[in-house]
């Protein structure tokens, strides 16, 4: 594989304790041998302190992307890519990348690990999606998402299911289950309607519940705030974590209902056992329904499952181990090797 020089943008977590997805990727391309720098097109360090796009005004923001539009025009000049590999890029415009892409000549490649149309979540911009037409290789999560790809301009799209960083999910737990059933998640409303009505539904069922945002919720019901264990995890202890309930509860998000996300490879990667949203991804393609995965259509089915499984031990665990061989081929260490070395190509073989 030859030896490239990398680009990556993408948020970087803050401290040693935390974790970005751009780590992972960070990381991993630099242990096979790639020249790597990172961009955080989210962060910025300036003559008079650091700034964060998430803390800023709406005045103060178009100073923000102005000044990280810059910046990253600058560092192209001076690192000159054969590769600008983009995680997100947001708060970079259409005209910046146009221009770099044209006067370095880099390669680039996107993969945005939410829906890019999905503009009222925050995570999206028109830019985004106007950008599309600039990029040589565009990493799709989504089926359902690919052809909207290729018709807005992309040159060439693959099929790139959220990969796990397989350093984290070495470790094993063999103590006993601490909880029937766990989620681990950010909270919002509709997640925290379908854990209020499992809860009621099932009072003899123990639930643990992490993640930001939920002492929100657990404040205003009280049955939740017991079951809520603290914030969210990261690496190795995300892996103890899902290992330690009988049930990982999997509920896909709207962007995701098509498709799957990044849980639905973590916890089978950890060894757990997962109950998922249903959806043809989940069912036909990466895993087979019943076989390797779990899946419920509705609130009424989900508790139905997951009376059952709690009853029948022996099938959780053949399950979990089916998913467990499944995902093997799914860590990012395996699919960034096989990207690079197919010339920026990653066409999956189950399609």
């Amino acid at each position: 594989m030859k030896k490239q020089k990398i680009l990556l943008v993408g948020e970087r977590s803050k401290n040693s304790n935390g974790y970005a997805y751009a780590d992972s990727f960070f990381d991993i391309l630099t242990e096979l041998g790639h020249d790597v720098i990172s961009f955080d097109g989210t962060a910025i360090q300036t003559i008079v302190g650091d700034y964060s796009w998430f803390n800023l005004n709406r005045a103060e923001r178009l100073l923000f992307e102005f000044e990280i539009n810059r910046k990253f025009t600058k560092i192209v000049e001076d690192f000159g890519p054969d590769i600008c590999f983009v995680l997100k890029g947001d708060m970079l415009s259409y005209k910046t990348l146009r221009s770099a892409k044209s006067f370095s000549g880099m390669k680039m490649v996107l993969f945005y690990p939410d829906s890019p149309f999905m503009f009222l979540n925050g995570n999206s911009n028109a830019q985004v999606v106007l950008s599309l037409s600039l990029y040589d290789v565009v990493l799709s999560w989504s089926r359902a998402l690919m052809p909207i790809f290729t018709s807005l301009g992309a040159a060439h799209t693959c099929y790139f299911p959220f990969g796990y960083d397989q350093r984290f999910f070495a470790q094993k737990n063999d103590r006993e289950k601490k909880f029937d059933v766990t989620f681990v998640g950010t909270a919002d409303d509709e997640r925290y309607a379908l854990l209020d009505f499992l809860i009621n539904a099932l009072p003899q069922v123990s639930f643990g519940v992490w993640g930001n945002r939920w002492p929100l919720y657990a404040a205003k019901n009280c049955d939740l705030a017991k079951r809520y264990q603290g914030p969210a995890q990261y690496k190795d202890d995300m892996t103890l974590l899902l290992q330690s309930s009988a049930i990982t509860l999997n509920p896909l998000r709207l962007q995701n209902y098509t498709s799957h996300n990044m849980r639905s490879l973590e916890a089978p990667a950890a060894g757990a056992f997962q109950i998922a949203s249903f959806s043809q991804e989940h069912a036909e393609i990466l895993f087979r329904e019943d076989e390797s995965i779990v899946l419920y259509k509705n609130n009424n089915e989900l508790v139905d499952n997951i009376k059952w499984y709690l009853a029948h031990e022996n099938e959780r665990e053949i399950i979990a181990r089916n998913a467990h061989e499944k995902v093997i081929e799914y860590s990012l260490q395996l699919m960034l090797k096989n990207f690079f070395s197919n010339n920026l190509c990653f066409c999956s073989t189950l399609l």
